[in-house]
């Protein structure tokens, strides 16, 4: 059920600003036990999930909107853009602008 409650959270809360310690507030374990038992049930950590979250919701942004880069970044829970152009690269390979491209011109 605790796992349960955080994955809920993430994926609810995604675009708003999350640390471990907001996650560790709603879960009485400690951050060792959190990451443990997290990664053993989904394969990640908690706050590797939540990048994942946001990342695949940026990345149907993309697609689904005229948004901009920035707003889109904003909007997926990332403060930073620069940020989130080079995580969004070292997980599609390719930058939001190159990815949009690709994908609207096949739609």
């Amino acid at each position: 059920y605790q796992l349960s409650a955080v994955l809920g959270f993430l994926n609810r809360e995604f675009g708003k600003h999350i640390t471990s310690e907001d996650i560790l507030k709603r879960i009485p374990m400690s951050r060792s036990t959190l990451n443990r038992n997290f990664s053993k049930a989904f394969g990640m950590t908690p706050m590797r999930y939540l990048n994942k979250v946001r990342l695949d919701h940026a990345a149907e942004l993309l697609v689904s909107s005229n948004l901009s880069i920035s707003e889109i970044a904003r909007r997926s829970g990332f403060e930073d853009s620069n940020y989130f152009t080079r995580t969004f690269r070292q997980k599609f390979g390719t930058t939001p602008g190159q990815w949009r491209k690709k994908h609207t011109e096949v739609s």
